[in-house]
């Protein structure tokens, strides 16, 4: 993932932030190669950092700015995701399928929202 496009200033406007800006700014500059990231991702590899309510402060302040483009995917278990993004929850289909084409029903709480550079 290409970082260098994303302007972090509207995190950085808020000074409580600031912290939370650098660590997810690090992170992500430490995983290029990632397609998008998902907010338990951060929790779960950030959380010994800051608390998670500041990276969703974050997280709110880049999307509000055009920073980074949300989409939807369905988690299919740990760390899988479904291939296909959808641009709203209520575009998601009931069956997808995982890595091995299998066909996975997905209820609400497999949706969660993902992010990406949005230019």
């Amino acid at each position: 993932m290409s970082i260098s496009s994303i302007n972090f200033e509207a995190a950085y406007s808020n000074a409580e932030l600031a912290e939370a800006t650098n660590v997810l700014r690090d992170w992500l500059q430490r995983h290029p190669d990632l397609p998008f990231f998902t907010f338990d991702l951060i929790c779960r590899e950030l959380s010994d950092r800051m608390p998670a309510e500041y990276f969703n402060r974050v997280l709110l302040r880049l999307v509000a700015a055009g920073e980074l483009k949300v989409n939807y995917r369905v988690k299919i278990n740990e760390g899988e995701y479904s291939e296909e993004s959808y641009d709203s929850l209520e575009s998601i289909p009931e069956c997808v399928f995982d890595s091995a084409f299998e066909p996975v029903d997905v209820d609400d709480s497999a949706k969660v929202p993902s992010y990406a550079p949005a230019k």
